[in-house]
C-alpha cells in the first residue's frame, strides 16, 4: 500500500466511524443526523487532505478526482443513504435511485471511466432535502437529476 492509499484509507475509516456515531445518537432529531451525514460527504476530501498535511489546491484536485477516492467515496455514500433511508423511513423510490447509481458505480469500477457515473446521477441527497420542503413529482425529480448531471459533468 503506497502513501496515498494509506491516506485515503485513513480518511475513509474516520468518516465511517463518525457516520456510525452520528447514526446511533438517538437523542438527536433524525433530520439533523441525516443533515450531518450529508455534510460529512461534502467535507471528507478536504479532511483527508488535512490528514495528509497537504491542503494545497493542486493536491485537492488530484485527490478528489482520483478514481480510488471516487470509488471509496461512492461506497461511503451508499452507507450514508442506507442510514438516511432507515432514519427517515423514506419511500422505497429513494432507494431505486441508489440502486441505479450502484450499477453505474460498478461499471465505473470495471472501466475506470468516470462518465458512467453521469448515467445515474448521485441525486439522493438533493431529493431527500427537497422532499423535506416540497412534495416530489416526476417534473421536479427530473429537474433535480438534470442539474445534478450538469454539476457532476462540470466536476469531472
Amino acid at each position: 500500500m503506497d502513501g496515498s492509499e494509506f491516506i485515503l484509507l485513513k480518511g475513509f475509516l474516520i468518516r465511517l466511524i463518525v457516520m456510525f456515531v452520528i447514526y446511533f445518537l438517538d437523542n438527536i432529531d433524525p433530520k439533523v443526523r441525516v443533515s450531518i451525514l450529508f455534510l460529512l460527504d461534502a467535507v471528507d476530501c478536504g479532511c483527508t487532505q488535512l490528514l495528509a498535511g497537504k491542503a494545497t489546491g493542486d493536491f485537492h484536485l488530484k485527490l478528489c478526482q482520483d478514481n480510488r477516492y471516487l470509488l471509496g467515496d461512492e461506497i461511503l455514500d451508499y452507507i450514508t443513504y442506507i442510514m438516511a433511508y432507515k432514519l427517515l423511513h423514506l419511500d422505497p423510490l429513494f432507494m431505486a435511485f441508489v440502486a441505479l447509481r450502484v450499477v453505474a458505480t460498478g461499471i465505473f469500477a470495471i472501466t475506470s471511466n468516470k462518465y458512467w457515473l453521469l448515467i445515474a446521477p448521485d441525486a439522493f441527497k438533493e431529493l431527500v432535502i427537497y422532499s423535506w420542503f416540497y412534495p416530489l413529482n416526476p417534473v421536479n425529480i427530473a429537474v433535480i437529476c438534470l442539474i445534478k448531471v450538469a454539476s457532476e459533468y462540470y466536476y469531472f
